[in-house]
């Protein structure tokens, strides 16, 4: 039985490991930053990533908030929590522009338009679970924004610097 729940650690954290250290695609398939695999079971903490940095995001009408706004360069696990009373996600966009000032059509970000997507946090219904996504970041400026229809121009944006 310890065998097996063994395999199951491996098979769970082998994943995140691999993601974070071993490049690869994104969302986008045009950048080195990389998205783990993470996500949480019912109300459990989402699993560590080797050597990232963590940085704690809360997602609430209308506002995103993060423990850490600047980071140093290299894998950084976001653990977003959604204290609002709506479904929220969390998006990830290396871009120069400001994060007042992305381009919006019909209720949301243009994406494409907005600069380099990295990867998101799924939307997820707030009391759930935390959830968790690890990326490889170069130094630059990103934004953290929600997505959902109208969120973005309610104020749910945050600049994210990464050194």
């Amino acid at each position: 039985m310890k065998a097996r729940q063994s395999l199951k650690v491996i098979a769970l954290v082998a994943p995140l490991v691999l993601g974070v250290l071993g490049g690869g695609c994104s969302r986008t398939g045009q950048n080195n930053e990389t998205p783990d695999t993470g996500g949480t079971n019912a109300g459990n903490p989402p699993p560590a990533v080797p050597s990232a940095v963590v940085v704690n995001v809360t997602l609430k009408e209308w506002t995103i908030t993060a423990d850490k706004t600047a980071v140093p360069a290299g894998p950084v696990q976001f653990v977003v929590a959604n204290h609002g009373t709506v479904v929220h996600e969390m998006v990830v966009v290396k871009t120069d522009i400001p994060a007042s000032a992305l381009r919006v059509v019909n209720g949301t970000v243009d994406e494409a338009a907005a600069g380099q997507v990295i990867g998101e946090v799924e939307e997820f219904s707030p009391g759930s679970a935390t959830r968790s996504a690890a990326f490889n970041l170069q130094p630059g400026s990103y934004v953290l924004l929600c997505n959902v229809i109208g969120h973005y121009g309610h104020g749910m944006r945050l600049a994210f610097t990464v050194r």
